[in-house]
């Protein structure tokens, strides 16, 4: 009885979720020096096929564009394994690999002119940046009722030919391989299981 109660309580964490998650940046600078922010929601779906082991694909969307002329989307794929099961609490490590995508609103650059539009001139390489990731991320869930838990992912450690504008303080690495503790790296959703 008790080993069918431990398969059938471990059981329980397989199968196909859904998960959303929700984020904020602050950037360094933005084009007069200051700083700039915006919030991102990044919905997942993946497949647990063991009680520690999943897979899934995810899409990080920003809700606000860096000087309203840039949208950056994030599509990337991930693989989670989770080390520590404590009752409902559970820590994991995830290794993904991400491709940044940005759209540019020219028509926005041109008609602003001025110091924004003369600065990005003079900037290629703020304003046209593609980047990809590959690397981990760590995080915790506790399951709050049967099939949905609570998420947060935390740090970054891996590969990262980001600009340096979309990084935030905390962010060390010497070129592209990085680890990362900014606050753009927190991250906090709802996972459904299935």
């Amino acid at each position: 009885m008790f080993a069918g109660g431990f398969y059938a309580a471990s059981a329980q964490d397989k199968g196909f979720f859904v998960e959303l998650s929700a984020g904020h940046n602050k950037f360094a600078y933005d084009v007069y020096g200051g700083s700039n922010s915006h919030t991102f929601v990044t919905p997942a779906v993946g497949y647990r096929f063991a009680n520690n082991w999943s897979v899934g694909v995810r899409v990080q969307l920003e809700t606000k564009n860096y000087w309203d002329y840039e949208n950056f989307t994030a599509i990337g794929v991930f693989g989670q394994y989770r080390f520590f099961n404590a009752g409902r609490l559970s820590l994991f490590a995830e290794a993904q690999l991400s491709c940044y995508m940005v759209e540019h609103d020219y028509v926005k650059l041109l008609v602003s002119g001025g110091s924004v539009g003369e600065w990005a001139a003079d900037h290629p390489e703020i304003v046209s940046d593609n980047f990809a990731e590959a690397g981990f991320t760590f995080g915790a869930s506790y399951r709050i009722w049967k099939g949905l838990a609570v998420t947060a992912r935390y740090l970054y450690l891996g590969y990262s030919d980001s600009p340096a504008f979309r990084r935030s303080g905390g962010c060390w690495g010497d070129g592209e391989f990085v680890l990362d503790a900014g606050w753009n790296r927190l991250q906090v959703g709802l996972q459904y299981t299935f």
